[in-house]
């Protein structure tokens, strides 16, 4: 459980608005941490990842009913249309080669008024993390599994609408 982990989830919690009838979607849980963490805020969490030593280590050690592991691509996901009212999809974009792909099918699973939160690397130049590839020589941009170093509010912002999904707030 990281030191950003435990920054970021405040944030995520007071943004996903959870209460008890909520259907959460967790897109690449990782090892579980916010899934665990959200479970007993609503009623049923379905944590994905397209790694299965990923949702090894979470069923090892997370042991809740209400959440159910699943592992699949995010880009072709086995749900329905309209199944979630809740997702989370935390550091997982920029991992995806086929991001217009995975937010087209989080669109499509997304009920009515439905919430996504979704993090991601910055990659605006003021406040990115580009002073840690100059220190260190990691190239943030395919470093960690990563198709692209992040994103830019404006070029995140013009992927989502292309998807039909409405902005509500965006914050650094």
């Amino acid at each position: 459980y990281s030191f950003l982990k435990k920054i970021k989830f405040p944030i995520i919690n007071r943004m996903l608005e959870l209460n008890k009838n909520d259907l959460l979607l967790d897109v690449g849980t990782g090892a579980g941490i916010f899934a665990e963490k959200l479970a007993d805020s609503c009623k049923k969490i379905i944590a994905i990842d397209i790694n299965l030593d990923n949702i090894k280590i979470a069923k090892n050690q997370i042991k809740n009913k209400d959440i159910f592991y699943i592992v699949c691509d995010a880009t072709y996901l086995p749900f329905k249309d309209n199944s979630f009212n809740k997702i989370l999809a935390t550091e997982i974009i920029e991992h995806i080669k086929r991001d217009d792909l995975f937010v087209n099918e989080l669109s499509r699973i997304l009920k009515d008024n439905g919430t996504i939160v979704i993090t991601t690397p910055c990659n605006n130049p003021s406040i990115s993390l580009e002073w840690i590839r100059k220190k260190t020589g990691v190239d943030m941009r395919y470093a960690f599994g990563h198709m692209r170093s992040g994103y830019t509010k404006e070029t995140l912002s013009k992927l989502l609408n292309k998807s039909n999904l409405k902005i509500i707030k965006t914050s650094y």
